[in-house]
């Protein structure tokens, strides 16, 4: 090689080690920098009411003894879990009670207690265990059980108190505020409004079997958004502070060590960087959330924080939408549940128009749910709610309440008898 082509090639080496160079000291640096900007991102994020002692929690749900209604329900949390009976958990506690008189009473007055207190370790942050959850969905299948049986002996006062009973459930387990609560409390409710309906359709356009719909105006509604993000939030937060700040652990918690192409430098400062942006990310939401008093203002605020993250191309973003995505489901899930209650109300109003007129209304009542669809039909109708994309693919075609077989719509279907 000639003196010129080795002083070029030595040139080239020197200029592509230079750029190397340069844009490591760029990536550490923007790490370091990141990292010197958590303690301003935790303390306006504190301001904010976010980041909060996880034991604080428990101290504000603390309960007498007398008052609280995890420890009254304990004797029906055991007869759950006996051995011998079924594991379908619709006739476990029809079982249950059955076999043990009076075990329905005590159980319908201990979920009348105003508390819920479980004595959980809430420092354990986001891994807690909540066996008790499961219980409690049991319980709520019970009490459905024998709404369903109550119907079938024209029983309304126990059809009315067993409902009443599972409202109940859905109002103590959401005291507690995780998001883990929330959705338990969601299914709570479809359990209430499943049963609710099976038995108004037993009784077609009596009005005192209508009036069951009205017990689930009893379904507490208070979306404690705040509540639940505040618990999300500092349950990940203590998890990444104390993970290893130069093992992968923390790109665990943030669901990014399965994509190795999104993962950032590991090294001085990268787990602190990671979390100081992911706060940034996530202010603007936290703010509009925070507010939020209705589904529909989440639901708007959740959507926003889903837009502005999808025009991000930077690592911690992609963390920040794996969460993002969760809130906008819990919107849509909250939405879709209140308008389940709509779609009871309209289809005890379609029975009783059909009691008086002798057929089924060709066009739904005035004045209803305008994301219902109403489709009569030969022998009965459905009333239905269309999925996430808005789509009218047809409505449930087996009889009750739920999710039509192979599409997202969800509603009503009712079938004359013969």
């Amino acid at each position: 090689m000639s003196k010129k082509g080795c002083a070029w090639g030595c040139g080239a080496v020197a200029v592509l080690i230079g750029v190397g160079v340069g844009v490591v000291f760029m990536v550490w640096g923007d790490l370091i920098q990141g990292a010197r900007d958590l303690p301003a991102k935790e303390s306006e994020a504190r301001s904010l009411g976010l980041l909060i002692d996880l034991n604080e929690i428990g101290r504000k749900l603390e309960a007498k003894p007398e008052e609280n209604a995890y420890l009254a329900l304990k004797p029906a949390f055991e007869m759950c879990t006996e051995k011998d009976l079924s594991n379908k958990e619709v006739r476990l506690a029809m079982a249950v009670w059955n076999r043990h008189p009076g075990s329905l009473e005590q159980t319908l007055t201990a979920l009348e207690l105003p508390k819920y207190d479980s004595s959980k370790r809430w420092s354990d942050g986001m891994f807690m265990r909540f066996p008790d959850y499961s219980q409690l969905k049991v319980l709520a299948k019970g009490l459905a059980s024998q709404v369903r049986d109550a119907s079938s002996h024209s029983d309304l006062p126990r059809a009315s108190k067993c409902l009443h009973g599972i409202v109940r459930i859905q109002r103590l387990v959401t005291q507690e505020p995780t998001l883990v609560s929330h959705l338990v409390g969601l299914a709570v409710v479809a359990i209430a409004q499943s049963a609710a309906w099976d038995a108004m359709a037993a009784h077609p356009g009596d009005l005192s079997w209508a009036q069951l719909a009205g017990e689930l105006r009893q379904v507490s509604r208070d979306m404690d958004y705040a509540g639940f993000i505040r618990y999300e939030a500092s349950s990940a937060h203590r998890v990444l502070k104390s993970s290893d700040p130069f093992g992968r652990d923390w790109l665990q918690v943030l669901g990014m060590d399965d994509d190795k192409a999104s993962l950032p430098p590991i090294g001085p400062g990268s787990r602190d960087a990671s979390i100081a942006r992911l706060l940034e990310h996530y202010e603007p939401f936290y703010r509009d959330a925070f507010q939020a008093t209705t589904v529909s203002q989440f639901e708007e605020a959740a959507g926003e924080f889903s837009r502005r993250l999808r025009s991000d191309r930077r690592p911690s973003a992609k963390a920040a939408r794996i969460i993002c995505d969760v809130w906008v489901q819990i919107g849509y899930a909250d939405q879709k549940s209140i308008d389940c209650d709509d779609m009871l109300k309209e289809g005890a109003q379609i029975l009783s128009l059909r009691k008086a007129i002798g057929s089924f209304p060709k066009e739904r009542p005035q004045g209803g749910n305008p994301r219902l669809i109403y489709r009569p039909r030969a022998n009965g109708f459905a009333l239905y709610l269309p999925g996430p994309d808005k789509k009218d693919q047809g409505g449930p075609t087996t009889p009750g309440i739920r999710k039509a077989e192979g599409t997202d719509d969800i509603g009503i279907c009712y079938v004359l008898k013969n």
